[in-house]
């Protein structure tokens, strides 16, 4: 794709089609909102989003930094393109809002599978 990209708001999305999906059980809205957010997160979750991890530390501030060595999950997010806020990089709510969304998809039938 080219142009901006907003992994946020992806992110976001997903999670709202995965819960229009379960408000109307078994109608065909239900099976293209699912067909569309299970898109999303695999799109996300692959390798052009995904943020590849940090590598280990070692030494004595190893420790200290904990679970804060990672960075974010997903890049390329935006918070706010018109203002020129946080274009292009990691935004905690986007990888709240994927892990949300995958949660969800461990739960209705069919979501992620092969």
């Amino acid at each position: 794709l080219e142009g901006p990209t907003d992994t946020s708001a992806a992110a976001v999305a997903s999670m709202a089609l995965l819960t229009l999906s379960e408000l109307q059980p078994g109608t065909d809205c239900a099976r293209r909102y699912l067909c569309a957010a299970t898109s999303t997160i695999r799109a996300l979750a692959g390798r052009r989003f995904l943020a590849a991890p940090p590598p280990p530390r070692s030494g004595a501030g190893a420790a200290a930094v904990g679970a804060a060595r990672g960075g974010p999950m997903l890049k390329h997010g935006t918070a706010a393109r018109p203002l020129g806020i946080a274009i292009d990089r990691g935004l905690v709510y986007g990888d709240y809002y994927l892990l949300e969304a995958i949660e969800i998809c461990r739960r209705l039938p069919g979501c992620l599978d092969a």
